[in-house]
C-alpha cells in the first residue's frame, strides 16, 4: 500500500472497507481505485476537488472534479463531491446520477472495497 499524505485543509478523507465490511474499516487521505481502462491510480482530495496520480506517483498527479472508478460489479462510474456526498454517474452521465455517501470501488490487484468520506 502506498504511503499516506496529509489531508488539505477542509478537505476530506476516506474511510475504506473491505468487501464494504466496515467492522474491519481503516481511515486513510488516499484512495487506490481501479479506472475505466484497468489502470491503478491513486487520489487524495485538496479541497472539494480530486488530485489523481498514475500508480500512485505524485510527481506525475494532475487534478481534477471528478474520478473515473470501476464497481465492485465491472461497471464504469464517474463520481464527483456534492454537498459533502459522492455524486455517482453512470458512464459519466450526470443527468441518471444518484448521491450516496459511499463508494463501492475496484482496488489495486481488483479486490473489492467501500470508502465513506470522513470530514
Amino acid at each position: 500500500m502506498l504511503a499516506s499524505l496529509a489531508a488539505a485543509p477542509g478537505s476530506p478523507s476516506f474511510l475504506h472497507a473491505p468487501n464494504g465490511d466496515f467492522s474491519k474499516a481503516h481511515p486513510d487521505t488516499i484512495i487506490n481505485y481501479t479506472t475505466w481502462d484497468g489502470s491503478n491510480w491513486t487520489a487524495r482530495f485538496d479541497g472539494t476537488r480530486f488530485v489523481h496520480a498514475p500508480n500512485g506517483d505524485w510527481s506525475k498527479s494532475k487534478a481534477d472534479t471528478i474520478m473515473n472508478y470501476v464497481s465492485v460489479d465491472g461497471g464504469k462510474w464517474t463520481v464527483r463531491l456534492e454537498q459533502r456526498n459522492f455524486l455517482h454517474a453512470p458512464q459519466g452521465d450526470f443527468a441518471r446520477a444518484h448521491s450516496s455517501d459511499i463508494i463501492t470501488y475496484k482496488a489495486w490487484g481488483g479486490s473489492n472495497w467501500t470508502a465513506r468520506l470522513v470530514w
